[in-house]
């Protein structure tokens, strides 16, 4: 079979196989560090359970897990529909100039959340992670501007409608202000600080986001993420943290110290690629193929046996996608000879179609010798 394989590849085939590493490679690279990816690790738990059960023939675990797959696909697409919108956003965005532009904007973020704190004046600012915050936040305003020093100053602004709520960045663009976010009952995280921490770690338990809050009381800075809540000391320690959370939510940015991580990923996206070829491709293709089988009895009437047959095997050629021949061997095919009609003496027994008993979606197109000679005694 594997020589068989290469010769069937040919040059359109490792080009297809190339691609399809290219693109599995981004998807895997989003999924490692994206909640997906504990979805993606039982769907493969499942696929190697179905190839177990279709190698030892168990039917009704096989009929289950497809049905099962059909469920998890769908549930899957509902349930991630976000994500992969962002991702194929992320995808638009990806490059040198985002990196360039990520840097910028922790910059600009930093110095105006800082002086806004001189001047204590109070500030909610949430950046959006991996997962869509849509469902966390309650009111606000729909927005659409560049993150800048003189639009966050406006919308933190003592006069404005949108100081007392929270600011919403998505991918460097200011998107919604004046939301209300959900309140944590930490009291032992948040101590003496007030409504702001409160639903700054609110926020941060219940998602991947990085908040930000300026105390209007202590003119202090502090940042929520990953349940925990800490006070920075200067723009370059926030310009760090804003860093340090970008290049965490998003593989895309990775630095160099974290590129061995990218050869496990590669050779994990070029296993599949070539996992997929040979079973959507490979697989697909319509063969044929020839298997010896020993004639089984059936149906023989009451108080008569089978004294003898001749020949006691056959040659059964079966037709369908080379996919259903990789679980398919002798052992699970059985060809039954149709006694029931059968005289007592010897007889000839004509074989059919009717008679075999196969797993798959296979065709019988020949029976050689198509008639049997059956002695039926007493």
């Amino acid at each position: 079979m594997a020589l068989e394989l290469l010769n069937d590849v040919g040059p359109s085939g490792l080009l297809d196989i190339f691609i399809m590493s290219v693109l599995l490679y981004g998807a895997l690279s989003w999924l490692r560090a994206s909640r997906a990816l504990r979805v993606l690790q039982g769907v493969l738990v499942l696929g190697a359970v179905y190839v177990a059960a279709r190698l030892f023939q168990l039917n009704l675990t096989v009929a289950a897990l497809e049905a099962l797959f059909v469920v998890v696909v769908v549930s899957a697409i509902v349930i991630f529909r976000d994500e992969v919108r962002l991702a194929i956003e992320r995808l638009a965005r990806f490059g040198r100039g985002a990196r360039k532009a990520a840097g910028s904007r922790s910059f600009t973020l930093s110095q105006t959340l800082f002086d806004l704190a001189r001047g204590k004046i109070g500030a909610l600012l949430v950046i959006e992670g991996r997962q869509p915050l849509d469902d966390l936040l309650e009111g606000g305003t729909e927005l659409d501007g560049l993150a800048s020093d003189p639009l966050l100053k406006s919308l933190f602004d003592p006069s404005s409608m949108g100081h007392d709520g929270a600011a919403l960045v998505r991918a460097g663009r200011l998107v919604r202000f004046a939301c209300h976010l959900p309140l944590s009952t930490n009291f032992d995280e948040i101590g003496h600080r007030g409504t702001r921490h409160a639903a700054a770690l609110g926020l941060a338990e219940r998602s991947d986001a990085l908040v930000i809050v300026v105390s209007e009381e202590r003119g202090a800075v502090s940042v929520a993420h990953d349940r925990h809540l800490k006070t920075v000391h200067d723009p370059v320690e926030l310009e760090a943290e804003i860093a340090a959370f970008e290049q965490e939510v998003r593989p895309e940015r990775l630095d160099a110290k974290r590129k061995p991580h990218r050869l496990p990923t590669a050779l994990a996206a070029i296993a599949i690629a070539i996992v997929l070829w040979v079973g959507l491709v490979y697989g697909a293709r319509t063969v044929q193929r020839s298997f010896t089988i020993a004639l089984t009895e059936a149906d023989l009437p009451p108080g008569n046996r089978l004294a003898s047959v001749s020949p006691k095997e056959v040659r059964v050629t079966l037709t369908g996608a080379r996919a259903e021949f990789f679980f398919l061997d002798e052992r699970s095919i059985r060809i039954t000879l149709p006694l029931r009609d059968a005289p007592r003496g010897r007889s000839q027994v004509q074989l059919d179609a009717s008679g075999v008993s196969l797993i798959g979606n296979v065709n019988v197109k020949s029976i050689s010798p198509s008639r049997v000679s059956v002695l039926v005694a007493p």
